[in-house]
């Protein structure tokens, strides 16, 4: 009879405390190297260590440097592609194919007229010559009738309307002249070309003009600064001991100026250590201002937008402005002095002469002319807490009886102080 057979028991587990059975220890498994860092984390951590030392640096700056540092610096978004070119030559309508490809363009194309004997034609090329720049897809001709046997001068509804000895300007456009019949004056002749060519009120009108006047160096005498004769340091050395003064004596950190132009006069103050921002319409006077300054880390400028609103500060400056703006303009200024602890306005002004937008020659203001202002009357009616003139015998105004006035505005709730 064949043994019987018992079935082996299943292995018991081990008691808890007590070591378990034998066993092979496994293998020992080497962990996978670990990955490189990735292109994101490297960039990541330069992110963050520049952080780091901007923060350094912005620790050190005075009371609201950082408002500067981080206010924008829009020159690269609203800089015309014109800035910095130079004024092309004018082109001469000379042969039958340039006239055809002058008439028929859909482009805006303005031609003058110039007579034989022209008298003061030469003075304008610059200026007429810079109308391309500043209107896009322009282009400017010239026949010169006193020279050359001109078809174009002997047609009837030409001739008619170039004067013996003078010029006259046409705008062409497929075929059709519209002739301009204003004032030989640069500003009227722009405004003029600007609405004929059609461009649309994009709210820039004043960024052309003071871009204009400083393309053709408008305001310059006698190799001045593009700013103006107004501008030069040796006609302001009392107004700026009085800017130096008052910066010292009132805590002065942050200034901004309205109408900084190419820093030509400020670049000569001692700012004392404060911050400074200067705003102009002009692209082309930002671009200077730029070059003026090199790496000076306590001055920024700006391109001021249409309706630009200005971040507060200790000090806001705005000399020889509001006389080359509209009232409305100009009070798009003054309504933003609450912002600022004190302000240093500087004008023309004749006395007890109203604040009308009139130019000083009579024609309608327009940014870029001049009249004389006071913001002691309506519409503004500051209370000036001094009223200083600061060049007198400076010869500085073209209009008869103005005199240029420093009013020094705090506002309200500042406790006034000696000022020099």
């Amino acid at each position: 009879m064949a043994p019987k057979r018992v079935a082996k028991s299943p292995a018991r587990q081990s008691p808890a405390g007590k070591s378990p059975a034998k066993s092979t220890p496994p293998a020992k498994v080497k962990p996978p190297p670990k990955p490189p860092p990735s292109k994101f984390r490297k960039r990541a951590g330069y992110a963050a260590l520049f952080l780091a030392i901007l923060l350094g640096l912005m620790l050190r700056i005075p009371t609201y440097g950082w408002i500067f540092w981080m206010a924008p610096d829009n020159m690269g978004s609203t800089a015309p592609e014109y800035v910095a070119r130079a004024i092309p030559a004018i082109e001469d309508l000379s042969d039958k194919a340039a006239m055809q490809r002058a008439l028929s363009s859909s482009r805006p194309a303005f031609i003058r007229f110039d007579s034989r004997g022209c008298t003061g034609c030469a003075n304008l090329d610059r200026t007429y010559a810079a109308l391309p720049l500043t209107i896009p897809g322009a282009t400017a001709w010239r026949v010169d009738c006193g020279s050359v046997a001109h078809s174009l001068c002997e047609a009837p509804a030409v001739a008619e309307r170039v004067p013996p000895g003078g010029l006259a300007f046409a705008h062409a456009r497929q075929g059709t002249f519209e002739w301009y019949e204003g004032r030989r004056v640069a500003s009227d002749l722009w405004s003029w070309a600007e609405r004929v060519a059609g461009i649309a009120d994009d709210g820039r009108a004043m960024h052309r003009a003071f871009d204009r006047i400083y393309l053709l160096d408008q305001w310059v005498a006698n190799g001045g600064p593009g700013s103006g004769t107004g501008s030069a340091p040796e006609v302001n050395a009392e107004y700026m001991t009085f800017l130096e003064g008052l910066i010292r004596e009132r805590g002065v950190r942050t200034i901004v100026e309205v109408g900084s132009g190419d820093f030509e006069l400020m670049r000569h103050v001692d700012l004392q250590g404060a911050n400074f921002h200067g705003y102009d319409v002009s692209a082309d006077a930002v671009r200077r201002a730029r070059l003026a300054v090199d790496d000076r880390r306590d001055v920024w400028f700006s391109v001021s937008e249409p309706a630009q609103q200005y971040e507060p500060a200790d000090l806001l400056i705005v000399k020889d402005v509001l006389q080359h703006l509209p009232l409305a303009d100009a009070r798009h200024i003054i309504d933003q002095l609450p912002r600022f602890r004190l302000a240093v306005l500087v004008n023309d002004g004749v006395p007890r002469m109203p604040n009308l937008d009139v130019s000083h020659d009579g024609s309608e203001m327009r940014a870029g002319l001049y009249r004389s202002i006071d913001v002691t009357m309506p519409p503004f009616k500051l209370s000036c807490e001094k009223e200083l003139k600061l060049h007198e015998g400076a010869g500085l105004s073209i209009i008869p009886g103005a005199v240029k006035v420093t009013c020094l505005y705090a506002a309200r709730g500042t406790t006034p102080a000696s000022v020099p």
